[in-house]
């Protein structure tokens, strides 16, 4: 995706004071580094599977917000960055965070509005000077480090400024002593689906415990379908559910009625396609065979299958043999 920055500020929420530090003044985004900064981290969150899609409720107060934000930008976001730390003084276990806010334009110039919560975290760095006349250095804990370009952003949204469509990660803290989402309850004001990361853990979850079902099958049906669901994912980057389950039900058409209640149960539809990141992907390139004494082979998803490569030989007495073929050492 084309991100063009037109406006972007910060803001500090650190408790250990008793005010939000907000800026008067936007960031400087004809600075490339900033900017090149900023866009990566908008990406990152765009892509991440554990966000999920969300929409407001028809009262959210975070729709007048919207309204004009272009032309009030900056008082509209010290409201925001206010609103997050009424909330964070109450709830001490809310980590202290610089909150970054963005309007930007896609390629198709439609307008989006991104809020990054910075989370601080711990780091070091050289600190120089002046003793007696003699130059001195040493090395001090910095505690307000912000996040490195290849982190990834834990609590952030990105909303459609037309659409109002939200793209939402967060994370559950403990508030008003119950352990709540604050972003999509009391920020937000927002209904949430299923995540992408959380249907991908639902559907192997699935595969899991149907599996089970199958008597005497010693792991061969749930090794087969993990195998299609990761070449789907490497080819496609995605799941295709009603793809899925046609060849499914080919091989193992006794348990069709079992998995389409198994998914149902775990909000799946047979129409959805589960999106997948990079980083999950990369995971699935290998398949993992693990035995009960801790041994663990990876297996290029290439090969899982190709029986002139690797073959499972099932043993009269119920265990299961690896034979490895045509290795080259």
């Amino acid at each position: 995706m084309d991100i063009t920055i037109s406006s972007a500020i910060l803001h500090v929420l650190d408790t250990n004071i008793t005010m939000p530090v907000l800026s008067d003044n936007c960031l400087a985004i004809e600075n490339y580094n900033i900017c090149d900064y900023l866009k990566n981290h908008i990406q990152k969150c765009i892509d991440d599977d554990a966000s999920k899609k969300c929409i407001f409720r028809e009262h959210s107060q975070f729709l007048k917000v919207l309204d004009g934000l272009s032309d009030q930008f900056v008082a509209k976001t010290q409201y925001i960055a206010t609103e997050y730390f009424k909330i964070m003084l109450r709830n001490p276990l809310i980590p202290h965070a610089d909150l970054v806010c963005i309007l930007w334009n896609d390629q198709t110039n439609d307008t989006y509005f991104s809020v990054l919560k910075m989370n601080y975290r711990d780091g070091y760095i050289h600190h120089y000077q002046k003793v007696n006349s003699q130059q001195a250095l040493s090395i001090i804990p910095q505690q307000t480090l912000l996040p490195s370009p290849a982190s990834r952003i834990e609590e952030a949204f990105t909303v459609n400024c037309s659409t109002h469509e939200i793209l939402l990660s967060e994370k559950k803290y403990e508030i008003d002593g119950v352990k709540d989402f604050y972003l999509s309850t009391y920020i937000l004001d927002c209904q949430s689906n299923v995540s992408e990361r959380e249907k991908f853990t639902a559907l192997k979850k699935a595969v899991i415990k149907i599996s089970k079902e199958i008597p005497n099958d010693k792991g061969n049906m749930e090794r087969e379908i993990t195998s299609k669901i990761n070449k789907q994912i490497i080819n496609n980057n995605e799941v295709d559910i009603n793809e899925l389950c046609q060849e499914i039900y080919y091989q193992y058409p006794q348990i069709a009625q079992s998995l389409e209640d198994t998914l149902k149960d775990k909000s799946i539809k047979n129409t959805d396609t589960i999106k997948v990141s990079k980083a999950t992907i990369k995971r699935l390139e290998k398949q993992s065979v693990k035995t009960s004494d801790g041994i663990e082979i990876k297996i290029p998803v290439a090969l899982y299958q190709d029986g002139d490569a690797i073959e499972f030989i099932n043993n009269p007495d119920g265990t299961i043999s690896l034979l490895v073929k045509n290795v080259l050492l």
